[in-house]
């Protein structure tokens, strides 16, 4: 059996996830927020996952319907990300921001923003290329 050395000495937060290392097989675990960083341990006993808050990047929030956060995606500076989805990713998001500070967690893009931001920019491009010109 292989041991497995202790991020944490306190955790400030433990909350109930799932990691969704792959969206066909999602591990229902728990996540430990804690001085040394972010554990996830897996229900199972297999799987683990320890990120210190010196290797996160980024933490984008999946927010619905302008109120509602499902879950966070945690960037980490060898570009991996990891997917939690949590019932209490509000109070998750509170314990990073203090570690991390409020510049590193952000929305994370949705499809329906990226579409319209695409269809915008798409537009621009064709009414300054096609527009009326001005005599002079």
């Amino acid at each position: 059996m292989v041991e497995v050395e202790i991020l944490n000495h306190t955790a400030e937060g433990t909350f109930k996830v799932n990691s969704m290392v792959s969206a066909s097989d999602p591990k229902p675990g728990f996540l430990i927020l804690g001085d040394g960083g972010l554990e996830f341990r897996a229900d199972s006993g297999h799987g683990y996952i320890m990120i210190p808050w010196a290797n996160i990047k980024r933490v984008r929030a999946q927010v619905y319907m302008k109120t509602h956060i499902r879950g966070f995606f945690i960037d980490v500076d060898d570009g991996r990300s990891f997917n939690f989805v949590a019932s209490k990713a509000v109070e998750a998001l509170r314990i990073m921001r203090d570690h991390l500070g409020s510049a590193k967690l952000v929305k994370a893009a949705t499809l329906t923003g990226t579409m319209n931001k695409r269809f915008h920019n798409l537009w621009q491009n064709v009414t300054k290329r096609f527009g009326r010109k001005e005599n002079k």
